[in-house]
């Protein structure tokens, strides 16, 4: 689900883009009261999708919106992770701190998901940094991607390393998340990890 949460003092009007795989959506346009919030389901925005990826614009007011990624199989709780808001699109993109936790067990498993918001397919260069050297990932080496939806890409780097940095290289703007999955301690988990602004002109 996706929370907007307004904290002015006047009704916010919040514009969605929904991008999946297959195609983005027209304009949906939610208006939260003031000093409230708003709950909206994935599934009624994208029904049947699983590759889903949200552009929200605030049109007035002031508002704050994430995600709350949940799931279960049946009864089963297969983890829950809050995603908040990523970077702009860019044509280099830096996610540090991606969880390598799961590499004990065999079902631990990496998913890169990619957007290309503009008209143009992107080509794109993937590189993974850590402890255990810097290296391009099995499945990683050259990526293309369709514009205007949702590419999906799973990885499973051979390193000791409990966490590692992806910095992808693409010939257009794009934005990109990875989600790490796995058993830890006996109970089935995932994380997302969003991309951050660059340090750069940095003194020390």
């Amino acid at each position: 689900s996706i929370q907007i949460v307004n904290s002015g003092l006047s009704t916010s009007i919040v514009d969605l883009f929904v991008y999946t795989s297959n195609v983005v959506s027209p304009v949906i346009s939610i208006r939260v009261a003031k000093n409230s919030s708003k709950q909206i389901y994935l599934d009624t925005l994208a029904p049947g999708e699983n590759s889903v990826a949200i552009h929200a614009i605030t049109r007035s007011g002031r508002v704050t919106t994430y995600i709350h990624d949940e799931r279960v199989r049946g009864l089963q709780p297969l983890g829950a992770d809050f995603v908040s808001q990523g970077i702009d699109p860019a044509k280099r993109i830096v996610i540090p701190a991606i969880s390598n936790l799961g590499l004990k067990s065999r079902k631990s498993k990496q998913l890169l998901r990619i957007l290309v918001p503009g008209k143009v397919s992107a080509n794109i260069q993937a590189k993974l940094l850590s402890s255990d050297g810097t290296f391009t990932p099995l499945g990683l080496d050259n990526i293309n991607a369709d514009s205007g939806k949702v590419t999906d890409l799973t990885f499973k780097p051979v390193i000791n390393s409990r966490n590692f940095a992806l910095v992808l290289t693409s010939d257009q703007p794009i934005v990109a998340a990875v989600k790490s999955s796995g058993v830890l301690n006996g109970v089935e988990e995932f994380a997302w990890s969003n991309p951050v602004a660059e340090l750069k002109n940095l003194i020390i």
